[in-house]
């Protein structure tokens, strides 16, 4: 999807005045280094981001070896935390990829979690992480 500025009307977009500095400061457009080489032109990116331009599925690849290479439940809440204060989109495609591994180790609900618990638990997905209701538990 291309993110274009205001009064912009062909092809998908969302609105943004945003530029620079301002639009890579917002985690729900700020796509890391997926913005095309077009998109960082437009938007002033150059020099703001890594030169090379990845795809989502190859960042998150990138960040499913850092986020396993973790030590502690700790440290993965963090990492996760922080992706998801800069790069929203990012973060979900990361739970979307594998919501059972970004669990807790010691969770009940990461030892027992299938494919379809998983599908089942998306939905409960927030602006500010996962979220499963105690009596929900035994779903996944």
């Amino acid at each position: 999807m291309l993110y274009r500025q205001q009064g912009s009307t062909d092809g998908p977009f969302i609105e943004t005045d945003l530029f620079g500095y301002e639009l890579l400061n917002d985690p729900s457009l700020n796509r890391g280094t997926a913005f095309t080489h077009e998109e960082r032109d437009f938007f002033e990116l150059h020099g703001r981001l890594p030169p090379h331009v990845a795809t989502l599925d190859e960042q998150v690849s990138r960040r499913t070896q850092a986020f396993q290479q973790s030590p502690s439940n700790l440290e993965r809440y963090v990492f996760l935390r922080g992706l998801q204060d800069s790069v929203e989109v990012l973060f979900y495609a990361l739970l979307v990829h594998d919501l059972a591994g970004m669990l807790p180790e010691d969770s009940a609900a990461r030892n027992s979690a299938t494919p379809s618990a998983v599908a089942r638990t998306l939905p409960q997905l927030s602006p500010y992480g996962v979220h499963q209701a105690h009596s929900g538990q035994s779903a996944f």
